[in-house]
C-alpha cells in the first residue's frame, strides 16, 4: 500500500507549537516513521508515513500529553486514534491495445516500486502517464481504461518510441525517469547500497530462484521472446499480470521460470525491490 496522507481533526482550535512527537504504531506496537506535520487549519493537521503501510492492518496514532488549545486548555492524558487500511486487492490488468505489453509490464513495475511517489511528483514525466499511475488502484474500470489509453498515446508520441509498433521496456523506464542500477550478477543486487531499489540485469541471465533477497523483491518483468509479462507482489502474494489477465501464482511456479526465453535471451530484464 502507498504512503497515505493522514488527517487529524481536533474538536477545538489548537496551538500548533504544543503538538509534537506524534507517534504511529502498527498492529504489533512497532513504531512507524512519519514525516513532518503540516497544519491545514487551527483544527486540522496532516502527516504521512515514510514507509508504505500494510493492507488490511490496524494502525494507532498516539498524541502526547500537554496539547494546548488556543483558549489555554491543556490535555492531561495521551490521546489515541486508530484506523484500518483497506484489504489486499490484486493488481489491475491493462488490456493490450496493440503492441502495448512492454508498456503495461513497466507500468506495473512502477506502481509497485518505492519510486512511485517520485514519479508522480516529477513534472518531466508526462501528465497522462502520471495520472494513470496515481489512479491505478482507485479508478473505476472505465476510468482506468480511459487513462490507460491516454498514457499509451502519450508514450507513443515520444521520439524514442516506434509509433504503434513493438518497443523496449528500457524506453518506458527512461520516460518514467526511474533510477536504475546495473547488476551483472546476483551479488551486485545482494550487496548494493540501501538506496538501490530498481535493477537492470546486464550480465548472466538470472531466474527468479537466482535473484537474491526474495523478502524485499516486489516485482520483475519477464520476456517470453516477443511478449512481456509483469510479476508483482502485494502483501506477500505474487501475481502474474499478462496484459489484462491477472492470476495468482505460487512460489513453486515462480521458481520454475527459466532464466532464458525461447530466443535464448535473458527473460528477466528488471527487478524491483522495496
Amino acid at each position: 500500500m502507498r504512503r497515505p496522507t493522514i488527517v487529524l481533526e481536533f474538536d477545538r482550535a489548537i496551538e500548533p507549537r504544543s503538538v509534537s512527537n506524534i507517534a504511529l504504531h502498527d498492529g504489533n506496537r512497532a513504531s512507524v516513521a512519519i514525516g513532518p506535520l503540516s497544519w491545514l487549519s487551527d483544527r486540522r493537521l496532516t502527516f504521512a508515513p515514510l514507509v508504505p503501510l500494510n493492507s488490511n492492518s490496524r494502525y494507532e496514532i498516539v498524541l502526547p500529553t500537554g496539547i494546548e488549545s488556543v483558549t489555554g486548555e491543556r490535555s492531561a492524558h495521551r490521546m489515541t486514534a486508530s484506523f484500518d487500511t483497506a484489504p489486499t486487492t490484486p493488481p489491475r490488468g491493462l488490456s493490450n491495445l496493440g503492441n502495448t505489453c512492454f508498456i503495461n509490464a513497466v507500468l506495473q513495475l512502477a506502481v509497485h516500486s518505492t519510486a512511485l511517489d517520485d514519479i508522480l511528483s516529477n513534472a518531466a514525466v508526462d501528465s497522462d502517464v502520471r495520472a494513470l499511475l496515481d489512479r491505478y488502484d482507485a479508478a473505476t474500470a472505465s476510468e482506468l481504461d480511459e487513462r490507460w489509453r491516454a498514457a499509451v498515446a502519450a508514450l507513443r508520441a515520444l521520439p524514442s518510441f516506434n509509433g504503434n509498433g513493438p518497443g523496449y521496456t528500457s524506453d518506458v523506464l527512461a520516460a518514467l525517469q526511474m533510477p536504475l542500477y546495473q547488476a551483472d550478477d546476483a551479488d551486485a543486487i545482494r550487496y548494493a547500497p540501501p538506496t538501490a531499489k530498481a535493477f537492470r540485469l546486464t550480465g548472466m541471465p538470472l531466474s527468479y530462484a537466482a535473484l537474491p533477497n526474495h523478502d524485499r523483491l516486489v516485482a520483475f518483468d519477464y520476456s517470453t521472446g516477443g511478449h512481456y509479462i509483469a510479476y508483482v507482489k502485494r502483501d506477500s502474494i505474487w501475481y502474474r499480470v499478462d496484459d489484462g489477465l491477472v492470476t495468482e501464482v505460487t512460489e513453486q511456479q515462480l521458481s520454475a521460470l527459466p532464466a532464458h526465453n525461447h530466443q535464448n535471451a535473458l527473460a528477466i530484464e528488471f527487478a524491483i525491490y522495496r
